[in-house]
């Protein structure tokens, strides 16, 4: 049997610095390959990001035909980010359990990651104020929804999320848990 070698990295804070690749990992992908390991990426972002940040570098980083995970361990994709090779949603008690932090006074925003991955992310806020601070910033990979949160809770029910990001107005919301 053969042994097949795998690399397998993060990439913020790992493999970017200041927002780019610094050449010296690609020349290490590089000498990966050429020793016959395969590599890819595990990390908190979604793919859509995944793509964004490794840019003209994504091939020389992920092996062809090799699985990614992002969204922190709660998706595996194919290399084309088109389809799940392993998925494990949040269950109903898990999103309820979230939604109790979310409160206008504590929370900015979520971000969530529904289960079709043909599907944006979804931006959820209570405000339409917050909605219009990051629509310059967010909508081009997400869809940003503005509404109660027994909608939004419905919603992430149907759309069955694996992560969820929380964006706290203040980190003082996490100090009485």
């Amino acid at each position: 049997m053969e042994k097949i070698k795998l690399g397998i990295f993060d990439i913020d804070g790992t493999n970017r610095i200041k927002e780019k690749i610094p050449r010296e990992i690609i020349k290490g992908f590089n000498s990966l390959w050429e020793s016959g390991v395969i590599t890819t990426v595990a990390t908190g972002r979604g793919y859509v990001r995944v793509r964004e940040i490794l840019g003209n570098f994504f091939p020389k980083i992920i092996s062809q035909n090799t699985p990614i995970g992002v969204e922190n361990g709660g998706r595996i994709l194919n290399t084309n980010g088109d389809t799940n090779i392993h998925y494990f949603p949040l269950t109903e008690e898990e999103i309820r359990s979230s939604l109790l932090l979310m409160t206008e006074k504590n929370i900015k925003f979520i971000v969530y990651y529904p289960e079709n991955v043909l599907q944006k992310p979804v931006l959820w806020t209570h405000s339409n104020d917050i909605a219009s601070e990051v629509y310059p910033r967010y909508s081009y990979f997400s869809d940003i929804v503005v509404s109660s949160k027994s909608d939004i809770e419905r919603k992430m029910k149907k759309d069955r999320p694996c992560m969820i990001t929380i964006k706290p107005k203040s980190l003082s919301i996490f100090r009485n848990l």
